[in-house]
């Protein structure tokens, strides 16, 4: 793109340049987004597709009504986007549909790609205060597109994820996979290591609505692996102190236990008055999370009578799979867990509402087949013994090609990313295990690929950090939007989600006092709350008040990261 030097672009010329940019490098359509009954661009009706393009060039008039409809950014199968661009030209992008989290990770690429490429006579953004200092994030490394797809996973994952969905009465192919990958954490987290000598045990998180399929898969893979014979691979028991799953991993080392309304659980683990044994949940499983390569003692008492079996657990592989809501999920999480590392040792993983619910069928039959059990029976007894350098009988899955291969390659740049040193305190928080837990899930992939020789490709690593990323993605944006370290903070973000999710980022103060999260605060609270988004810049009143009221029209300057 070039310009004159004789004149600086119009705002009409410059919205209309940006937003072809993104066509040329993502499709699309530019489209002119309607007014709404106050006059203010409605984004939410420019997801439509019966919208017009404008004229061309646009009229001044026009210019900020300027849209482009996109849904072919790569990785984000069914995803749809509106990306528009705010008063400084700086670009936004909402949402229609695709998996939550989506958005976060499309406005990454269409600012990566458009923000380079415009002339220094574009006013793309406000310049700089001088004590503002830029973030230059580091780009995610390659992963591959849509990873929960049984045929991107393929070999056992796939079989038993197809089962689950086909077996379900709400389908889910997205939870369905994260069963599977359970499941063979359970089953073969006894016999093998990743190549970093790291056990292959998950904890992983599955978010829906109410009633939206959560439960299946986790009864899925209890009777597959109850079928094999192989009793106590996945235990749905409800397991309340450190004690009750201690005394699980002393039975079977390598277990799946399923943690069903997880996040309820989490706010009796993480609640100010949390008892003893509730708090004590959330401390086996910071400790237990890395200990398949070794020997645990578990608790000690005092007493020598207190606890029947003292002897080392040897590589005790817990994997958990929990179940719950997005909002009961951030109700139970607060900082602390992300300072500590307990949020990033989970894996977040959500879908999109089934398309193609149909009333279940009487003969539906939930048994599993004789031939998938048989498969699973045959990897479960053809993985080759290890030398037991660390653990007798632990196979190490080595990296294909070794520190020379791509694989090995691609995981260091998935490390290199999470270490980077822009990421802020909460960022690293969140992002602190990303290398460790898309190994996990690679060696997994391979194993189910080729249970008899395993080897970790540039397939199975960018597979499992493409779902890692995304559970990244979902936590970043979920700890934006709902955890708080107080009361005065979860008000100051319901505020913010409710203008963020409104027309051009404004409202009423009369309909803000109505919306989800704010409606149960006091008028002391909801004015104290005002006055702090104001003082940090994060809002202001249109009306040019000092400090809003009847009348006041109150709109979005600025998201804080979390």
């Amino acid at each position: 793109m070039s310009t004159s030097a004789e004149r600086k672009l119009t705002d009409a010329e410059a919205r209309r340049l940006i937003l072809e940019n993104v066509i040329l490098d993502f499709g699309g359509n530019i489209m002119l987004a309607p007014l709404d009954s106050v006059g203010i661009p409605d984004w939410e009706a420019a997801l439509a597709d019966e919208l017009d393009l404008p004229s061309h060039p646009p009229v001044d008039d026009e210019a900020p009504r300027l849209c482009a409809v996109v849904d072919t950014i790569p990785g984000l199968i069914g995803a749809r986007f509106v990306v528009y661009l705010d008063w400084r030209l700086q670009p936004k992008v909402r949402q229609a549909c695709g998996r939550p989290g989506d958005d976060q990770i499309a406005y990454a690429l269409i600012v990566r790609s458009i923000v380079p490429e415009h002339p220094t006579d574009i006013p793309l953004a406000a310049p700089n205060a001088a004590n503002d200092n830029e973030r230059r994030l580091p780009d995610p490394p390659p992963m591959m597109a849509d990873p929960l797809a049984p045929e991107a996973a393929g070999g056992l994952l796939a079989d038993v994820a197809k089962w689950i969905t086909t077996t379900a009465i709400i389908p889910s192919p997205e939870l369905s996979m994260v069963a599977a990958s359970a499941l063979l954490a359970g089953l073969f987290g006894r016999k093998v290591l990743t190549p970093m000598r790291g056990g292959i045990n998950l904890y992983a998180t599955t978010l829906l609505d109410t009633a939206g399929g959560k439960g299946h898969p986790p009864k899925a893979i209890r009777a597959l692996a109850d079928g094999m014979g192989r009793m106590g691979v996945v235990s749905n028991g409800d397991h309340t102190s450190y004690a009750a799953i201690e005394r699980t991993l002393r039975k079977n080392t390598s277990t799946v236990i399923v943690m069903d309304e997880f996040g309820i659980t989490l706010q009796d683990v993480n609640g100010r008055h949390a008892s003893s044994a509730a708090a004590s949940i959330r401390k086996f499983l910071l400790a237990v999370y890395d200990q398949a390569n070794s020997k645990f003692d578990g608790r000690i008492y005092a007493s020598a009578d207190a606890k029947k079996a003292d002897d080392p657990i040897d590589g005790p592989a817990l994997t958990v799979l929990g179940m719950t809501t997005i909002e009961t999920l951030f109700a139970g999480l607060g900082e602390a867990s992300v300072a500590d590392g307990f949020i990033n040792r989970f894996l977040f993983v959500t879908s999109a509402p089934a398309q193609d619910v149909r009333p279940p069928r009487l003969d539906r039959d939930g048994k599993p087949p004789a031939t998938l059990i048989a498969a699973l029976q045959a990897a479960y007894t053809g993985v080759p013994a290890g030398p037991g350098a660390l653990l007798p009988g632990k196979l190490v899955v080595p990296f294909d090609g070794g520190e020379d291969g791509e694989a090995y390659h691609r995981w260091g740049q998935v490390f290199m990313w999470q270490r980077h040193p822009a990421w802020n305190a909460t960022e690293m928080g969140i992002n602190g295990r990303a290398a460790e837990n898309t190994l996990r899930l690679a060696t997994i992939r391979a194993i189910s690929r080729d249970h008899a020789a395993p080897a970790v490709t540039l397939d199975d690593v960018e597979w499992g950090w493409a779902i890692v990323h995304a559970s990244i993605a979902l936590v970043t944006d979920g700890a934006r939007r709902h955890m708080a370290a107080s009361p005065a903070e979860a008000l100051r973000k319901a505020i913010v989600a409710a203008l963020d999710a409104a027309p051009d980022k404004t409202l009423p103060i009369s309909k803000l006092m109505e919306r989800h999260g704010v409606r149960g605060a006091d008028m002391r609270e909801f004015r104290a709350a005002l006055e702090w988004l104001i003082n940090a810049g994060q809002i202001t009143d249109l009306a040019g008040r000092p400090m809003p009221g009847r009348g006041s029209r109150l709109k979005l300057l600025a998201v804080l990261t979390p």
